[in-house]
């Protein structure tokens, strides 16, 4: 095993890509500040879903599928009071936002623990609600990890994504089984985008490939650390998916590569 250190522009960079917007990309923590202010008007909230509901539907779409593509449809029949408790949720989120992007291990601890006692304060009672609130919160964070592979500008001329990202530990062979050699080479199509400019189809066919990220907790269990420094191992496909796969590691029982900073 390897033990790594998380570089410092890889906090700071990660931080920007989460916590700040620029240009045409817009910030997790913007869209989580949008929903908030919504929530603390429930009323008007409701009202802006059905009007958006009836948008789509003159469109005639099936009504699932309306549905579906409506963000937090199921508010309309919930209480006013608890669209205001998810609102405060959100908020505690948003708080930990840079926490999240820059935080160690017993910060992640923490938050985790915090985030869980929020849930319980603000809705107390309502448990299906409750793991609504859970689900939404987890699965944005989940979509910024899935949008990561593309990434995008955090400042002029400066692409952070998936790729950036590994490249930053500098590392030849995975930290895991130091071993299998871990290569990151760009696509033509990346190496284009990070020096901004247009991408040449006719002329430019090299096809990219980069490390495997391990969640060392498991995202699917843990989903607001799926973008957390912390908990985004570089490693070869062999040990992240062959021999770790899904085990739900913990920081009690298994030893983190990123414990020792």
């Amino acid at each position: 095993m390897i033990y790594l250190t998380i570089p410092d522009d890889v906090l700071e960079n990660h931080k920007i890509y989460m916590c700040e917007d620029f240009a045409n990309r817009i910030c997790l923590k913007t869209q989580f500040n949008v929903i908030r202010n919504k929530c603390q008007r429930p009323m008007i909230y409701k009202k802006m879903i059905r009007e958006e509901y009836h948008r789509e539907k003159r469109s005639n779409k099936k009504k699932s599928k309306v549905i579906e593509n409506i963000e937090n449809y199921s508010l309309i029949s919930c209480k006013d009071e608890d669209i205001i408790a998810f609102g405060e949720i959100l908020n505690e989120v948003i708080n930990e936002m840079e926490n999240l992007c820059t935080g160690d291990i017993n910060e992640l601890t923490r938050i985790e623990k915090s985030f869980e006692n929020a849930l319980i304060e603000h809705i107390p009672r309502n448990g299906k609600f409750r793991n609504y609130v859970r689900a939404f919160i987890g699965d944005k964070f989940l979509n910024s990890y899935t949008n990561f592979s593309r990434g995008g500008y955090i400042k002029e001329g400066k692409v952070w994504n998936r790729i950036e990202y590994v490249e930053s530990f500098n590392l030849n062979v995975c930290p895991y089984c130091n071993a299998n050699f871990i290569l990151t080479i760009k696509s033509d199509n990346q190496v284009a985008r990070a020096e901004g400019r247009n991408i040449e189809t006719k002329t430019e066919k090299r096809r990219g490939t980069s490390p495997e990220l391990d969640h060392f907790l498991p995202k699917h269990k843990y989903p607001l650390f799926s973008m957390s420094p912390y908990n985004l191992v570089p490693s070869c496909k062999i040990c992240n998916q062959s021999l770790k796969g899904d085990i739900d590691f913990n920081y009690e029982e298994f030893y983190s590569l990123l414990k020792q900073v």
